[in-house]
This record gives structure tokens, sequence and C-alpha cells, in this order.
């Protein structure tokens, strides 16, 4: 609402308010005050205003527009990492509000809806089906020759994992005729990939899944001989329809 005041009058109108008083002694008169927008400051004489067919909101500038509001972001679902089986790339770059890139055959995020300091980037699969699987790559755990803390950053996450779904079936061995079999070269068995450190869970297993999971497993990996990182992977109920478009392309190049 406007309101426009010369002498005693008040008139209203718009959305601004002007307070015009009565002429001075030269016949001018102009604004003193805008709620909304800012007063032009410009003098005119009665004669003028009168010829002009001046307005009260022609003695205040505009206001200004209204700021865009952001968009708003989609909350996060219950799915591993804030993830559901089936949902779009859109889908996630709305909740994220961050555009994934496509490498190969999967996307590659760093930022998902729910977030983990163990986990510092993601590869996702998409299908005809939506979201089909998740390979979670940890961060760098710096770690002896022996393994020590990456076998234990292993057990604390298998044992969080066991929480959520139950029983899990474990392997932990040396490939037979291994020339790293010595406590300190535990490392280099993982880096030359003759040793094994892995827990799985599906219903093979007695394992309780949710949230259309169909497996779970997470796997030791070494870097070099002194660092190692934690691989994580989720399938969804819909990844054979996934796997089954990756095998078509495969077969299509012969």
């Amino acid at each position: 609402m406007l309101a426009f005041c010369v002498g005693s009058w008040l008139l209203l109108t718009a959305d601004v308010t002007v307070y015009v008083p009565q002429p001075n002694e030269e016949g001018l008169y102009h604004t003193i005050g805008c709620s909304g927008g800012s007063p032009n400051k410009k003098p005119v004489t009665i004669t003028e205003a009168t010829e002009q067919k001046l307005r009260p909101h022609d003695f205040c500038n505009p206001p200004s527009p209204p700021k865009p509001k952001p968009a708003s972001v989609a909350p996060a679902t219950d799915g591993p990492f804030g993830l559901t089986a089936g949902m779009s790339r859109e889908a996630l770059e709305a909740i994220t509000g961050e555009k994934i890139s496509k490498e190969g055959d999967s996307y590659h995020a760093k930022k998902v809806p729910k977030s983990h300091r163990g986990f510092e980037h993601f590869a996702l699969h998409f299908g005809p089906e939506g979201l089909c699987a998740i390979r979670a790559i940890g961060v760098e755990i710096p770690t002896s020759a022996h393994g020590v803390e990456l076998r234990r950053a292993f057990d604390a996450m298998e044992e969080t994992l066991a929480s959520v779904y139950g029983k899990h079936d474990r392997t932990d061995f040396l490939r037979s005729g291994s020339i790293w079999h010595e406590p300190q070269e535990w490392m280099m068995a993982l880096l030359k990939k003759e040793r094994v450190l892995m827990s799985r869970w599906s219903e093979d297993y007695g394992s309780d899944l949710k949230n259309r999971v169909q497996f779970v497993g997470v796997m030791a990996f070494a870097v070099t001989q002194s660092t190692g990182r934690l691989g994580l992977n989720y399938e969804f109920d819909n990844w054979d329809s996934c796997k089954a478009v990756a095998d078509d392309k495969e077969k299509s190049v012969f």
C-alpha cells in the first residue's frame, strides 16, 4: 500500500509510502521519505506536476525486486549412504546439489546424501531400472607392514555392518604357495593379491537385508606396503538388469 500525503491529505496506492509536504515559498515540493523504494529527490513545481500528470509513486524509485530463493534440496533416503535402489541420476543430483560425472560404465561422485568419514569416493551404477549398485572407496589408512591398522579398520567396519545386516561370511586367507607368508609380509601379500580379507552379507548367509539391498561386501586393499583402503560394495535387487546391459555391451564388440 502506498500512502501519499499532501498537506493534510493522505492518498493510498501501490506498496510505497511517500510523504509530500505543502509547496515551499518557491512553489516546489518533493518526496521526503519512501518505504520499499528510494526517493528520487527530484523537486518539481506544482505546475510541472500537474502538466506531467505525476502519480504518487513517480516520486520514488521502484523497490528492488525480491531475491530469488535458492532451490530446495530433496531429503536423503533411508538406503546406504542415503541412496535408494532405482533412483535416477537426476534425483541424486537434486539431493546433493552437485552434478556427477560418468567414467566408463559408472558415475563418480565425491558427495552422497549421507556421508561417512571413512569413505571419500563413490562409483554409482545406473541401469534401465535406475541405481543398481554402489562402490564406496575408503580413505587411505597408514599402516605397518603387519597391516595392524588396516585390519583394525576392517574389523570395526565389519562390526558396524553386522549390527545393521546381521549374519555374514568372513574370508581371511593367504593363497597356497605364496612366498609372502611371514607376519611382517602381511601387507605385501595383500598388495600382490595373494592375501584376501573380506566379509559378505546376503540371503545365502542368513543376513537381514533391507532397503532392497541384496548384497553387501567389504574388503581390504593395499595401496602400498604402508597404506591401505577399505572398499564397500552394495548391490540392489535390480542389479541383474544393470549386469545384463553391461554384458550385452561387451558382447556387441564381437
